[in-house]
């Protein structure tokens, strides 16, 4: 009862897509880590990534802002990688900050190599009492002070990778922690729910210079088949410097993204959500910038060959 007004007005930004306790990226293709821990160390050498994310702008205050920090590296003595992450998801009145610890293990399989991972973390999601203007003023089942818990969170995931294609499954929020309020207005319980995500992808050289390259994201929650998002994309790679593709996400939008690698070591990508819900009338779409920097780290022995990626990951 002491939430309900607060819990309707995030579930009608939620309602095309899964619970904002995942956030929702467009880009997940270059930044990976997010969704599956197993990715942590994928690629030759130290990686860092930055992305910014503000949702249905035009609508106004309150609208979903997202930004990722996360920073990973092969470790050959440990026979993988290792990454730190951080999300701050903002939606509403609600904000929710996650930093996790991340470990790989890789191994070489039929002609490929299969790593699975693990994230250690905690969670915090906080309650802004000063943004939420109720018209009782005097209720006194709605909180006036700001609330927040904070939770332990587990995720774990694995992906299996060849030099043309790969195929990953992960589980955030696995130990399903409780998130417990206290304000002057009471207290609440706020449960995480586990989401599962399937990921995969393909290489296919067009030309000497031109590459296509499809993905897939797939999520859902609690394994409920009408919570399914899914995200189908196509990216064209032209020199292995310029990009350029386009993504559907079921029932939500049409996503163009563009890019280019200013350097070997430094990618610029952005991306624009043109929605198509029923939030059409009231949004201008999405917009999603990333950086990411790499620094190769050459191997001294034998576990590097592991570790190392397909071009287009």
């Amino acid at each position: 009862m002491r939430f309900i007004l607060i819990i309707f007005g995030l579930g009608f930004f939620a309602m095309n897509s899964i619970a904002q306790q995942t956030p929702q990226i467009s880009q997940y293709m270059f930044n990976p880590i997010i969704y599956n821990p197993a990715n942590a160390g994928v690629k030759e050498g130290l990686a860092a990534s930055l992305l910014y994310r503000n949702q249905f702008t035009g609508f106004g205050e309150g609208q979903p802002v997202t930004q990722t920090i996360s920073v990973e590296s092969p470790i050959s003595v440990l026979h993988g990688g290792v990454g730190l992450h951080i999300v701050n998801d903002e939606i509403g009145f609600e904000n929710d900050l996650g930093v996790y610890a991340s470990y790989a293990y890789a191994q070489e399989l039929f002609g490929g190599v299969l790593s699975t991972g693990i994230s250690l973390g905690v969670i915090q999601k906080s309650f802004s009492a000063s943004k939420f203007k109720p018209n009782d003023q005097g209720d006194v089942e709605i909180p006036t002070d700001d609330q927040g818990g904070i939770s332990p969170d587990i995720n774990i995931g694995g992906i299996f990778k060849t030099p043309t294609f790969y195929l990953g499954a992960s589980m955030m929020h696995a130990i399903k922690g409780n998130l417990n309020y206290a304000s002057g207005a009471g207290e609440g319980t706020d449960q995480l729910k586990r989401h599962y995500f399937l990921t995969g992808g393909y290489n296919y050289p067009l030309t000497g210079t031109i590459d296509i390259q499809p993905s897939v994201l797939l999520k859902i929650d609690k394994l409920d088949s009408r919570t399914l998002v899914a995200d189908l994309n196509t990216n064209v790679v032209f020199n292995e410097k310029y990009f350029a593709g386009i993504s559907y996400r079921l029932r939500d939008a049409f996503i163009g993204i563009v890019g280019l690698n200013i350097t070997d070591r430094l990618k610029f990508s952005y991306s624009y959500d043109f929605t198509t819900s029923r939030l059409l009338s009231v949004s201008n779409g999405s917009h999603e910038v990333l950086l990411r920097y790499e620094v190769p780290v050459f191997a001294k022995s034998k576990s590097d060959i592991i570790i190392k990626s397909p071009r287009f990951l």
